[in-house]
């Protein structure tokens, strides 16, 4: 078949004037953004959206799947928001689609299957029940260690599903038997129900195995009775073993570590999950380190939030380092110039031309994607496109951001067959409002919910800019008239919480023409400079003057 020859001008890239001559294009509501929360869209929805899903799929450049896949890397991390559980949903996906093992990936969500059990145990072994408050954290917390905690769990469910695929993830052996005999000998009474709480560095906790291991792994039980040994050298041994099993490298098991972020609420929470997190990664680091490179079979990946490796740095066991010499991060942020060739830019791009593709038009297959698909849908007048730095300027460069603010396009005109700026000025109520819903849950990581209701009346109309005597200022005048305002200023000092703002993106810095903000790649806040809102608030906090006064009327 000969292709017809389009008539649609080609725009030389950076270029905002063109003769607009729209071809073919789809409604709004025609249109596969995705979704922002792929949990949400890959555990609830049809089989036909997890294919959408698949397909549209955008690998930012760098991330290669396949260095995950061989175990070269394990680690994926970033900001809330910028595809880390996409991701591994992606590999899993791809797993299964090329069949590249017959066991089925298994996804380990930590924040709803982990810390709740780890929490309860703590509180029970060392505070009879009660609660854990900042006095204990001295002695509880300092050699806090989860490490053998986590091998276990990992080990036992390496063991359980390679028994239930025998000879197919290891060698059905004795070594295989052994091991699966080993990991399941735990007595199941009281200590079997508490073993979350054996924490050695603390209270020198002991199991006792239901049953006489072989006598090949010459145990000296601490009490030969009772056939009890301690639960660090049970953990020992148990790695000992998984070492000594035989790979079948043609069916490989990924076992995918998601949502793994603290618990808000309470600095006490975030801690202990900071804790947790850090020896979960150290314990993915030395068992996927067990077998040989070019013979593993069972492969342990993470997804990790950026702002956890910030607290872990202050934990020891340098797990950052580990995490960044075998991982990648999902910063987008950090790619350079902000024009079409932009990756968040291509990759809307590309799931618009999917979408054109089920329905027919091919114009997108000429040349590259985006040059096609970003002058024709995004328009700024008849005679101009739109700018990329526009829809950059008011999102975080994620690729949340970008799927919130088109999808809310959909729902105010989803038959219309362009993004224009009209458009998106019609949505930035909408987009500004739920941005920060989510910051907002970010914050109460360390600040608690009545102090942030205080914290918006302050950011409601503020200026554009205003440095730390300005927030100050304002703080103490808006405390007289409103109480959790005067809770926000009895609790937090007003340096740490547009420190905590910085770090959750809704404000950045700027010290004459150098701006800094966190997903940029920007670490800390620059306190000699002035403060700025992010654009994408503004709609929200109704922030309109770009005077300094104003911040303390």
């Amino acid at each position: 078949m000969v292709r017809k020859k389009s008539t649609q001008k080609r725009l030389k890239v950076g270029s905002a004037k063109a003769v607009y001559e729209p071809q073919n294009r789809i409604p709004l509501r025609d249109i596969y953004f995705g979704a922002i929360d792929a949990t949400d869209e890959l555990d609830h929805v049809s089989q036909e959206r997890v294919d959408l899903f698949y397909d549209t799929y955008y690998l930012p450049d760098g991330l290669e799947p396949n260095s995950y896949l061989n175990g070269e890397k394990f680690f994926v991390y970033g900001l809330k928001g910028t595809g880390k559980t996409s991701f591994l949903r992606y590999l899993e996906q791809m797993v299964i689609r090329e069949n590249l093992s017959v066991v089925k990936p298994e996804l380990f969500r930590f924040s709803s299957q982990f810390p709740k059990e780890i929490y309860r145990d703590v509180s029970e072994a060392f505070l009879d029940g009660r609660e854990i408050s900042a006095e204990d954290r001295a002695t509880i917390y300092r050699d806090l260690d989860y490490e053998d905690v986590w091998k276990h769990i990992i080990l036992k469910r390496i063991s359980e599903i390679s028994n239930s695929h025998p000879g197919v993830i290891f060698e059905d052996n004795d070594e295989h038997k052994q091991f699966f005999q080993f990991l399941n000998s735990i007595s199941s009474g009281e200590k079997r129900k508490k073993l979350l709480k054996f924490l050695p560095n603390i209270t020198a906790g002991k199991v006792v195995l239901s049953i006489n291991p072989s006598v090949e792994l010459d145990l000296d039980f601490d009490d030969k009775e009772k056939r009890e040994i301690s639960f660090h050298r049970y953990s020992a041994i148990s790695v000992d073993l998984f070492k000594k099993l035989t790979p079948i490298p043609e069916n490989p098991f990924y076992l995918l570590f998601d949502e793994i972020d603290p618990r808000t609420g309470s600095g006490v929470l975030f801690e202990l999950d900071c804790i947790l997190i850090r020896d979960l990664a150290t314990a993915i680091k030395s068992l996927n380190a067990c077998h040989a490179y070019d013979s593993k079979s069972t492969f342990l990946l993470a997804a990790i939030r950026s702002e956890i490796l910030d607290r872990v740095k202050h934990l020891g066991k340098e797990v950052h380092k580990r995490i960044e010499q075998f991982g990648y991060s999902m910063n987008w942020g950090e790619t350079g110039a902000v024009d079409i060739r932009h990756p968040l830019i291509k990759m809307i791009c590309t799931k618009i031309a999917h979408s054109e593709k089920r329905r027919g038009i091919l114009t997108a297959e000429i040349g590259n994607v985006e040059e096609y698909i970003w002058p024709r849908y995004f328009r700024k007048s008849k005679f101009y496109q739109l700018e990329p730095k526009y829809i950059m300027d008011i999102s975080w460069h994620r690729p949340r951001d970008f799927i919130r603010m088109f999808e809310f396009c959909k729902q105010v005109d989803g038959g219309a067959q362009e993004i224009s700026e009209s458009l998106l000025s019609r949505v930035q109520k909408r987009y500004s409002k739920s941005s920060w819903s989510e910051i907002s849950h970010h914050l109460t990581l360390t600040i608690d919910p009545f102090s942030i209701e205080g914290l918006e009346q302050v950011l409601t109309s503020i200026g554009k800019e205003f440095d730390v005597s300005d927030f100050e200022e304002r703080i103490l005048t808006k405390a007289y008239d409103h109480e959790n305002v005067a809770r926000l200023s009895r609790i937090h000092k007003p340096a740490d919480v547009l420190l905590n703002l910085y770090r959750s993106g809704a404000v950045g810095t700027r010290n004459k023409t150098r701006v800094r903000y966190v997903f940029r790649g920007d670490g800390e806040p620059d306190f000699d400079g002035v403060f700025c809102m992010h654009k994408g608030l503004h709609r929200h906090f109704s922030i309109v003057s770009s005077g300094r006064k104003r911040n303390v009327k």
